[in-house]
């Protein structure tokens, strides 16, 4: 709670987003070595356990940073911009 918490007010985003802090704080953690488990991920470690379908790996973005979104060309003209202006709140799930 404590990387969520960090996470929420470090980026001055609304407490409403909690939900959504909490699911990426999860998922960088389950991405990073420990050394509870010989320096591999949860991830990994689960899958040496279990048959696990595999996930890909996202690059890592920081909470609330500012990312731009592509619009295809379809559905701008030419004069449109070609990305928009967003924050960053989270993996999807897949």
């Amino acid at each position: 709670m404590e990387v969520v918490h960090a996470s929420l007010f470090g980026m001055h985003m609304p407490r409403f987003y909690w939900g959504e802090a909490i699911k990426s704080t999860v998922y960088i953690i389950n991405r990073v070595p420990s050394r509870v488990i010989d320096f591999q991920t949860p991830h990994q470690k689960l899958q040496t356990l279990f048959d696990t379908p595999h996930q890909p790996n996202l690059k890592p973005r920081t909470f609330g940073c500012t990312v731009y979104v592509h619009i295809p060309k379809v559905l701008r003209s030419k004069l449109d911009p070609c990305a928009q202006y967003c924050v960053f709140i989270g993996y999807s799930n897949f």
